[in-house]
């Protein structure tokens, strides 16, 4: 959102194709180095015990300036503001503090990515710890969308996203979209969106697989109909299941109106979202954006 609004506001009107936007970023700004996405990648590798929960400013600069991310890397650089003026410190959303707290946050980032491959003591030049986080150079952080990140340089990575969830009351009932977010905000990062003028239908994207199973298995419902719903496709696809076990045939969603199940129960209704990314190839070869809907 930042690299759109500052192309917006300072070189002209944003490009008419996707293409065109990341040749424009790219002859911009040759290198971009996102430190939200830089950690998402990072975490996976720091002892789960140590690991940050958080990956906003102010969480990761406080969690390696004071937290137990100060000690993850031996010999990491002290990194010192010498000012008297302390008008601008700890104030977050102000231009000169964040600037200062990215980029506390990417040296130790990149710190910690590259010092487990040289001797403790080692010293690094600044044009090391830049070539240490190569592999994640112009990849922008997406928040819940389809990919998690854009890669400016080449092909955007394929989705490891669960599809969206769609909840429908009965007899059009208005939905407390307050609520439903209140509720959903247990299981991670999850938007609530509404779907309908009659507002009886809200579209939900949550973060990762994870999330979708928990929030279905707590509550989902006790075996009743519902919908899978293709909103990419060339046309809209309602596939009612009745709740059956085993497809009735070896052939893509996209080509049915109708598929049915054989009786199972609650607890089988979450084996729908795998752990595996290709879940849209396997499920739907037209690779469109499946989405999971039902009734409450």
């Amino acid at each position: 959102m930042d690299i759109l609004i500052l192309i917006n506001s300072f070189e002209g009107d944003l490009p008419a194709s996707y293409n065109d936007f990341k040749s424009l970023v790219t002859e911009l700004f040759p290198v971009i180095h996102d430190t939200k996405h830089i950690s998402y990648n990072l975490r996976r590798k720091v002892p789960e015990a140590k690991q940050w929960d958080y990956t906003d400013l102010k969480f990761l600069f406080e969690y390696f300036k004071n937290g137990t991310g100060r000690h993850l890397a031996m010999h990491s650089p002290p990194i010192e503001i010498k000012s008297e003026n302390d008008n601008y410190f700890d104030k977050y959303h102000e231009a000169g503090w964040d600037s200062f707290c990215a980029g506390y946050i990417f040296i130790r980032l990149a710190f910690l990515k590259i010092h487990e491959n040289h001797p403790k003591t080692k010293v690094f030049m600044p044009v090391e710890l830049l070539n240490g986080v190569e592999e994640y150079k112009n990849c922008l952080n997406v928040i819940r969308g389809s990919i998690n990140h854009i890669n400016l340089g080449g092909e955007d990575p394929e989705t490891t996203r669960p599809p969206w969830l769609v909840i429908e009351t009965k007899r059009n009932q208005k939905l407390d979209f307050k609520e439903l977010s209140a509720a959903l905000c247990a299981y991670g990062n999850v938007e609530v969106k509404p779907v309908s003028l009659r507002r009886n239908k809200a579209l939900i994207a949550v973060e990762n697989y994870g999330s979708a199973k928990s929030w279905l298995r707590d509550h989902f419902p006790y075996p009743t109909d519902f919908k899978f719903k293709f909103p990419y496709c060339n046309q809209f696809y309602y596939v009612c299941l009745r709740i059956f076990f085993g497809f009735r045939e070896n052939t893509s969603l996209c080509s049915l109106k109708e598929y049915q199940f054989d009786e199972f129960h609650r607890n089988d209704i979450y084996s729908f979202l795998p752990d595996e990314t290709n879940f849209l190839k396997e499920i739907c070869p037209a690779n469109c954006k499946c989405t999971f809907a039902f009734e409450i």
